[in-house]
């Protein structure tokens, strides 16, 4: 079913909350740290840097080209990085597709906001080539479909109809979607548009991770319960309120909660043969004298699911008309459906009863990953600036494969479901694995490199990451092409101050430079200086 939308007109005065939307992405506290979106290279019309120089497999090169999908403004290929040989994917937006100015103004939004994210399970972008009647933009690749197909490719279960999730995979997925949603709003960040098919999967398997790709109707709020006006969406999956043009953040909620019941049921909860229908359907059901009847007649086929009492709860709360008794995502990460331990273990399928419990790794492997996690992080706090940052570029570059571990570490760090993890949750998690309350605190100061007490994801992975990646050749040219933010073949002063917090003083920028620069002392650190300054700490 198509996009139900209008002229983007931001947010609306009413009077009761001021305008509070910004058309540019303003830095919170909890989006990727200065150095981390540094890292995001965004090659702009005088870079010159090609995307033809740096991967292969980009349409036009005069190569192969191989597409991976197409929509109305974009196409996405597969393409290879002609150095480190990692593959990703390339979305590639045809700007004289776009006649309106207002759907270009969308499309720098959204790569403005997908450059803050900094979480598990939200698409990572790569890089960003600018043209003049193109956008390159390169992002993690993603492989297992999406979650629209994943559902549809479900058995049907006996005496029913459709295709559909068990509870317990259910349960294990929706605790991803949860976390990235509670993410974006603990940043002010409303998506807008979630639905089925903006769920991917990294890979094939089952233990996949889950990615919210899609943030072109995102927009960013600066107050709590600041109002929109524009219908924009999915129709399927549009709250009451958004039919009304008079809605906050709570709208992304009540969409989850379509998305989780089709999962769990395999039907659309408010259906039509066409969007005039559908709409038509949602406020007929929604409208204040047959609300009673609506929430009998879903909870009615969620009991014919044979789902959990708590199951059937929390889709209802996100289900709620009322916006103010309708769950919050830090509501929703909290509910006891999403904290309990697998429902129904014996229906899950064997790798996701698997995944559940350990993120698609077995018992004994997490435990080497936490014994690797203290160590790697007490050799952090000990690294100078370089190499934490070089470690920090390192951190853009892992695939999800290789996080499994740690990212299963990060999420149970992470108590209070934001995507964050706060002095009290970093303590917590490290008293447990027998590091001493004086170790802690420094290696919590040590990890946040941006200073904003807080620790990221990417801040956690590169504090995870094991010093000796930096011995490996591959690796430390990696680092060095990430941290060579101007591409001039060497990493100069305004390289480590894009990088560096804002609040270190020009003498200690300098200071990491000269350190650096040992051969010729020309102000910049070559890549051979560059290696020399990784090695062992």
């Amino acid at each position: 079913m198509g996009n139900c939308q209008g002229k983007d007109e931001g947010a609306k005065d009413t009077g009761k909350v001021k305008r509070a939307y910004s058309e540019a992405p303003k830095q919170t506290g909890g989006v990727a740290g200065k150095g981390r979106q540094a890292l995001i290279k965004d090659h702009g019309l005088q870079s010159e840097v090609s995307i033809f120089d740096v991967y292969d497999g980009v349409p036009h090169s005069g190569g192969e080209s191989k597409q991976l999908g197409s929509g109305g403004t974009a196409d996405v290929y597969l393409v290879t990085h002609k150095e480190s040989k990692t593959k990703y994917a390339l979305k590639v937006v045809k700007l004289g597709r776009i006649r309106d100015q207002s759907k270009k103004d969308m499309l720098l939004r959204e790569i403005q906001l997908i450059k803050m994210l900094d979480h598990p399970n939200t698409v990572k972008v790569i890089e960003v080539f600018q043209r003049l009647n193109y956008i390159y933009i390169v992002m993690e690749l993603c492989t297992g479909g999406e979650l629209f197909d994943k559902l549809y490719s479900q058995k049907v279960m006996p005496g029913e109809k459709a295709p559909r999730f068990t509870e317990a995979d259910s349960q294990y997925l929706s605790k991803k979607m949860v976390a990235s949603i509670a993410y974006l709003h603990h940043n002010g960040i409303v998506h807008r548009d979630l639905k089925l098919e903006n769920f991917i999967f990294t890979s094939e398997s089952d233990d996949a991770e889950i990615k919210l790709i899609d943030f072109g109707f995102s927009r960013q709020y600066l107050e709590k319960d600041a109002k929109m006006t524009n219908m924009v969406g999915t129709c399927y999956y549009l709250a009451p309120e958004v039919l009304k043009k008079d809605y906050t953040e709570s709208s992304d909620l009540w969409s989850l909660g379509v998305v989780i019941y089709m999962m769990v049921t395999g039907a659309v909860p408010f259906g039509g043969s066409d969007n005039e229908a559908i709409i038509a359907k949602v406020k007929h059901d929604t409208a204040s004298g047959n609300v009673s009847d609506t929430n009998k007649r879903l909870r009615g086929v969620l009991k014919k699911r044979d789902l959990s009492g708590d199951c059937i709860d929390f889709i209802m709360g996100l289900l709620t008309v009322d916006v103010k008794k309708r769950l919050t995502a830090q509501q929703a990460a909290k509910h006891t459906w999403l904290a309990s331990e697998m429902i129904d273990i014996e229906g899950a399928s064997d790798a996701n009863r698997k995944a559940s419990l350990h993120n698609g790794v077995t018992a004994a492997e997490m435990e080497e990953t936490d014994d690797t996690l203290v160590t790697s992080m007490k050799t952090f706090k000990e690294h100078d600036l370089l190499k934490r940052t070089a470690l920090l570029a390192l951190s853009v570059d892992r695939s999800a494969e290789e996080l499994k571990g740690l990212n299963k570490a990060f999420a149970d760090a992470d108590k209070n479901g934001d995507g964050l993890i706060d002095p009290s949750e970093f303590q917590a998690m490290m008293a447990e694995k027998g590091m001493s309350s004086g170790e802690i605190d420094a290696a919590f100061k040590a990890i946040d490199q941006d200073g904003a007490g807080l620790i990221k994801y990417s801040e956690f992975i590169a504090a995870a990451i094991e010093e000796a990646s930096l011995q490996q050749e591959d690796k430390v040219e990696a680092a060095f092409r990430r941290l060579d933010i101007d591409d001039s073949g060497s990493i100069t002063i305004s390289d480590l101050k894009a990088m560096l917090p804002d609040g270190l003083e020009e003498a200690a920028v300098q200071a990491v430079l000269d350190a650096a620069d040992c051969t010729d002392k020309d102000g910049m650190i070559t890549l051979a200086e560059f290696k020399k300054a990784m090695g062992p700490t």
